[in-house]
């Protein structure tokens, strides 16, 4: 039976059981001690109902507080659960996208490879070309500048030479 309908029975077989007391046969010939102590017997009785029913209400109360912390217990943890899952969601659907990202860049690489290979094969042509034609001046120009080079250091050890030749004779001849 349930905490409501638990008091009530109570509460209707206690003042069931406290009139049937107050108004038997037996207690109205008695004589006043047995009526007072018939009225004792309905007042324990009713302070027994009351605080019965009062000890019933409050573990009525609990019990819905305990209800309601479980219903947000549960709710609680549905939220997580929803959260986590959206998480995993999330981080699935990146993964993809990146995975995606990826796929199509190694893609792109692969059809560019030979426009690639193409323009590295002009530039490479392109470059030898140039040195080819700088290696034919080159060629020209080279033996020019060797030739002069090396009539300036003649000239130079030459004149060497001869300030020497000077500047020993010069000494001789103040030594004598």
């Amino acid at each position: 039976m349930c905490l409501p309908a638990r008091f009530l029975f109570c509460l209707c077989a206690t003042l069931f059981i406290s009139c049937l007391l107050c108004c038997s046969p037996a207690t109205t010939l008695s004589s006043s001690k047995g009526i007072s102590s018939s009225l004792i017997s309905a007042f324990s009785s009713l302070t027994w109902l009351l605080l019965k029913g009062s000890a019933y209400l409050l573990m009525f109360l609990i019990k819905a507080l305990q209800l309601l912390t479980r219903c947000l217990h549960c709710g609680m943890i549905c939220i997580a659960e929803g959260i986590r899952s959206l998480a995993w969601w999330l981080l699935h659907k990146f993964l993809e996208l990146v995975e995606s990202a990826a796929s199509m860049l190694i893609d792109y690489m692969k059809e560019q490879i030979p426009n690639i290979a193409s323009a590295l094969n002009t530039a490479f042509d392109f470059l030898m070309e140039r040195i080819k034609g700088s290696i034919e001046c080159l060629q020209k120009i080279v033996p020019e500048i060797t030739k002069d080079l090396m009539d300036t250091l003649m000239g130079m050890l030459q004149n060497l030479w001869t300030n020497y030749l000077e500047a020993v004779k010069h000494v001789l001849e103040k030594e004598k």
